[in-house]
């Protein structure tokens, strides 16, 4: 039995199906389209990558800014604060909020714009 199986495989029978012509015929075809927008895609992300996105960098400088503004108005270690802070005061808290209000703004924004160019 194991000689026959390895005779029929050398004369390129076997019990397995063939495919057919046709079958091969689409399959290239739906390789070649899938392979063209493929490249496609690739091209228009190469293309938008060559360039800056100057509205993403100033998003996060304006983002950085806002943050480090906060945090110098509070203040902290050796560096008293110009409106007077005090770690744990109602006022410390609403500037940790409101820093982390800000980011999450940011976030949402910056989420939304992602899903739109999807």
């Amino acid at each position: 039995d194991d000689e026959e199986m390895y005779n029929d495989a050398e004369n390129g029978q076997s019990d397995t199906p063939q495919q057919t012509a046709s079958d091969d015929d689409d399959a290239s075809t739906f390789s070649s389209a899938t392979d063209l927008r493929n490249k496609e895609d690739l091209a228009q992300i190469l293309e938008e990558e060559r360039h800056i996105p100057m509205g993403n960098v100033q998003v996060l400088v304006v983002t950085f800014a806002v943050i480090l503004f906060i945090n110098l108005l509070k203040g902290g270690g050796a560096f008293r604060s110009p409106l007077g802070i005090r770690c744990g005061s109602p006022s410390f808290w609403a500037s940790n909020a409101t820093m982390i209000l800000w980011i999450l703004l940011v976030s949402v924004f910056a989420r939304s714009y992602l899903v739109r160019r999807c």
